[in-house]
């Protein structure tokens, strides 16, 4: 049921991620495509929820395997115990223990011994090294120099040599150790072995049965530990693409937003205003104003100072603006052509 309602949940985040980043305005579905990175992230939780369903039905299967294995075992043990005799079994149980370890002593020892082997040919081999540097130093020692790179290669090898003497000195005791122990173990064994030899011959058959059987359930249980670690590691990679999927949706999501803030604050382009509020004119009727006011301009003669002239600069807005613009520029003309007749007059007197 745990396994089940677990798969349910993982279906259903996946499908609040689909419609998480479905939720956004129409027209952004319209205009905006689907992040890859979405497509790829939705792929990888779909593959990451199929290896998960496997291994937990492949550990369901291990578990009820071992299970039964269990049952059956204890099932048979019981079986013959009582066909043999539960007294001979509890005599001679102290000598099948001892057996195992000294069993266990023994592949210890193997170990240790191994080790040993290993730590006096690296210990050789480092020893030679330094042999062969002298040797071809002193062969050649009339045309090389003792420097600071021979005198670093011959520290690096006694290093390596007094490293690998070292571990080759804890080898050799671990050694001794081990199969001092074993010697022990085996003594035990013979000596138990003398004494309750009845019992053993009849409970043999029951111990090596029961050793049989804890072999098949180690390997099943190692099985089963190994899946566990499967979908561990599955359920954390889920994890980690579910979080990558959310923070993917978090930024499209900020980014979304953004462009309708933007799009909210968004201001008509420079001139935009100026185009909109330019006056629709009429040239003609423009040129009938300024006759009427060219008309008029006889009659202020050179009364107009200098400020009519400021007016020429001022910005047309609308016609009655433009009539007032073509105005200044006649009265301006005006002055300047009074100027020029009072100057030549001027000049004949």
């Amino acid at each position: 049921m745990s396994q089940q309602s677990n798969l349910k949940e993982m279906d259903n985040n996946n499908k609040d991620i689909q419609d998480d980043n479905n939720d956004d305005d129409p027209e952004n579905e319209e205009e905006e495509e689907l992040d890859p990175r979405v497509q790829d992230e939705l792929e990888k939780l779909n593959k990451h929820t199929d290896e998960i369903n496997k291994l937990e039905l492949q550990l369901e299967d291990a578990n009820c395997l071992f299970r039964t294995l269990l049952t059956d075992s204890t099932h048979q043990l019981k079986t013959l115990s009582q066909k043999i005799g539960v007294a001979h079994i509890e005599k001679a149980r102290p000598y099948f223990e001892a057996l195992e370890i000294a069993n266990k002593a023994q592949k210890e020892c193997q170990s240790a011994a191994t080790a040993f082997q290993r730590a006096n040919g690296i210990h050789a081999a480092a020893k030679e090294t330094i042999a062969l540097a002298e040797e071809r130093f002193l062969t050649n020692s009339s045309n090389w120099q003792f420097d600071n790179a021979w005198q670093e290669m011959l520290n690096h090898a006694t290093m390596k040599v007094m490293e690998a003497e070292k571990q080759k000195t804890e080898s050799e005791a671990e050694h001794l150790q081990r199969a001092a122990f074993y010697q022990a173990a085996e003594a035990a064994c013979q000596r138990l072995e003398k004494r309750l030899k009845k019992h053993v011959v009849k409970a043999q058959h029951y111990f090596e049965q029961k050793e049989a059987f804890n072999k098949t359930l180690e390997a099943q249980k190692i099985q089963v530990q190994t899946l566990q670690t499967k979908v561990s590691t599955a359920k954390a990679d889920y994890a980690k693409s579910l979080r990558m999927l959310e923070e993917i949706s978090e930024s499209i999501h900020a980014q979304r937003k953004f462009k309708r803030q933007m799009s909210a604050l968004r201001e008509p382009g420079v001139g935009a205003e100026i185009l909109n509020t330019l006056p629709n004119y009429d040239l003609d009727e423009c040129y009938d104003r300024n006759s009427v006011v060219s008309g008029k301009s006889s009659s202020l003669g050179d009364t107009t100072d200098e400020n009519d002239f400021k007016t020429v600069t001022r910005t047309v807005s609308c016609p009655e603006q433009m009539s007032q613009g073509l105005k200044s520029l006649t009265l301006q003309q005006d002055h300047l052509e009074s100027q020029t007749n009072h100057s030549s007059l001027a000049n004949q007197t």
